[in-house]
């Protein structure tokens, strides 16, 4: 059985969420306020216009994407993270960077723990018998495309 995800994570605020700039941009509720923000095919082309360039240790994420979630976490004057997963059978990467105010304050690419410690990095203290990953409900779908069709 396989998983994958990518996509940023963010502070459920409700500046981001009522913003006409990020309206039509899709996002699922994740626990401990925050909300996933799941890099869709139509988000994808809309940020790199064609033009990105890949970032070294990651599949999805681009310069146009990095400079997209170094500006999120302006806006939201807090933390964003990106995140990318993927794994079949046992076998795969994942990838995680977290922003704070605008300014990168950790990246781990192809890692087995990148993204709970992105979560960890973020502020969220894991629950007795979960790892960060679950605590924030990552877990709930396998496939960004649950994802997408939760909405």
């Amino acid at each position: 059985m396989g998983y994958n995800i990518r996509g940023f994570i963010l502070p459920k605020l409700e500046s981001f969420l009522s913003n006409e700039n990020y309206q039509s941009i899709p996002y699922a509720n994740l626990n401990n306020s925050y909300i996933l923000v799941p890099l869709t095919d139509e988000l994808y082309d809309q940020v790199n216009m064609y033009q990105g360039i890949a970032e070294p240790g990651y599949t999805y994420l681009t310069d146009k994407l990095f400079d997209f979630g170094t500006q999120l976490s302006i806006f939201v004057k807090s933390v964003a993270a990106y995140i990318e997963a993927d794994y079949f059978g046992g076998h795969g990467n994942q990838s995680a960077i977290v922003w704070c105010n605008g300014k990168k304050i950790y990246e781990e690419t192809e890692a087995k723990e990148s993204i709970n410690k992105a979560i960890r990095t973020m502020g969220t203290i894991k629950e007795h018998g979960k790892d960060e990953f679950e605590t924030i409900g990552l877990n709930k779908y396998r496939r960004l495309e649950d994802w997408v069709e939760s909405f």
